[in-house]
């Protein structure tokens, strides 16, 4: 985590932001899978304001597809996969989704947080 740490406190210190913590984990999706359009806010959880991804696939080609895709204002854009890419967006208010690769994705995803005023609520009944 010590490379988010900084990467935290750098954006804080130029771009006088004010994140209190990161969340992170690895994800490995398999071929044929994608994630459908959405954004990174839960109505319970609204902390996660900044998201960051790197791509750790290696010899990754265009026609495997897996591009992030974020709907912007104005367009759409895609971004391939492609190793040591480190990509950051607001997904607080970016719409984005990964097309259908065609083979496994490997990627390191990352939100910045604000302090949440509000509690996380307790899912009841999860088995």
């Amino acid at each position: 985590m010590h490379c988010l740490e900084e990467l935290r406190e750098l954006l804080n210190r130029h771009l006088y932001l004010s994140f209190v913590t990161q969340e992170a984990h690895y994800t490995l999706c398999p071929a044929q899978t994608r994630y459908q359009r959405h954004l990174d806010q839960f109505q319970y959880a609204p902390g996660r304001t900044v998201f960051t991804t790197s791509y750790l696939n290696w010899d990754w080609h265009a026609e495997e597809g897996g591009q992030l895709c974020l709907h912007l204002a104005e367009r759409l854009q895609d971004l391939l996969l492609s190793r040591n890419r480190l990509v950051l967006f607001r997904s607080v208010d970016i719409q984005h989704e990964v097309l259908l690769a065609t083979r496994e994705r490997l990627s390191i995803i990352c939100w910045l947080r604000y302090r949440s005023a509000l509690p996380i609520p307790v899912a009841h009944g999860i088995v």
